[in-house]
C-alpha cells in the first residue's frame, strides 16, 4: 500500500514539474523507456506483441507529447541497443534529451 502511495505521489509531482511555464517550454523527468528490450514487454507487461511495435510506439508516444524546445532529463535505462541502432531513435525524439 505505502508503494502504491509512493507512485502516486511520483506521478503527481511529475505532473506538476511536466507542466509548461511561461517560458514556452517544459522540463520534463522520464526514465525506463528499455527500448528495444524484448523482455520488458513481458516483465511489465507492456501491452507490445514485439519490441519494434514497442519501439515504434513509445516514439510515437513521446514525439505527441514532447515539443521541440522542451528539455527532457532522462535518469537511465533508455535502451536495449548498440549505440549503432540506439542513435537513429534517439535522433528521432523531440526535445533537448540529457542522458
Amino acid at each position: 500500500m505505502l508503494r502504491i502511495m509512493g507512485l502516486i505521489l511520483l506521478w503527481k509531482l511529475c505532473q506538476l514539474l511536466n507542466e509548461k511555464g511561461g517560458i514556452g517550454m517544459a522540463i520534463r523527468y522520464i526514465s525506463d523507456l528499455h527500448f528495444g528490450h524484448a523482455n520488458v514487454i513481458k516483465f511489465d507487461n507492456r501491452p507490445f506483441s514485439d519490441v519494434e511495435e514497442m519501439d515504434r510506439e513509445m516514439a510515437r508516444r513521446w514525439n505527441e507529447v514532447v515539443d521541440k524546445d522542451d528539455q527532457v532529463y532522462i535518469l537511465g535505462d533508455m535502451f536495449w541497443k548498440k549505440a549503432d541502432e540506439a542513435i537513429p531513435i534517439l535522433k528521432e525524439l523531440k526535445g533537448n534529451k540529457f542522458l
